[in-house]
């Protein structure tokens, strides 16, 4: 399996220097590596490119070439709903394992997570909202 990181952006590997990547890269890149390590674990294929963005409010992690050979079959046909249904009864019980590797990953405790599949397109998002209610705040009233 191959994760489609951009050059240099390996934490295992020592970039130049001067092309090091940043703290936040690293995190993004190690929550997208492991959410890929517990989609081999669970449903017997990982996805083939994965990219996660850390924002101070949230994470969102969008993985990419997910479906296994049978889930494909169904693709354009009604079996779309069905998987993309069982895929989110398997999502929401391993929700916490998700949660555990971005808090890990961030040290920021999360307050939601929130799992939408496309069959059509061949798509995952997992979006987890961190818990910080000072972040909530637009109103300056409040």
């Amino acid at each position: 399996m191959s994760l489609s990181l951009p050059p240099g952006s390996d934490p295992r590997s020592t970039p130049p220097p001067g092309t090091a990547p940043h703290g936040p890269d690293i995190v993004s890149i190690a929550i997208s590596e492991q959410i890929v390590q517990l989609y081999l674990e669970v449903f017997g294929r990982g996805p083939t490119r994965a990219r996660t963005y850390v924002q101070p409010q949230f994470a969102v992690c969008v993985l990419r070439d997910i479906l296994t050979t049978p889930e494909r079959s169904l693709r354009g046909s009604d079996g779309a709903a069905a998987v993309e249904a069982d895929r989110a009864k398997v999502n929401e019980t391993i929700d916490g394992r998700y949660v555990s590797i971005v808090e890990t990953q961030t040290g920021r405790p999360v307050l939601s997570h929130l799992a939408r599949l496309r069959v059509p397109v061949d798509l995952a998002v997992h979006f987890f909202l961190f818990d910080d209610p000072s972040a909530l705040r637009d109103d300056p009233r409040q």
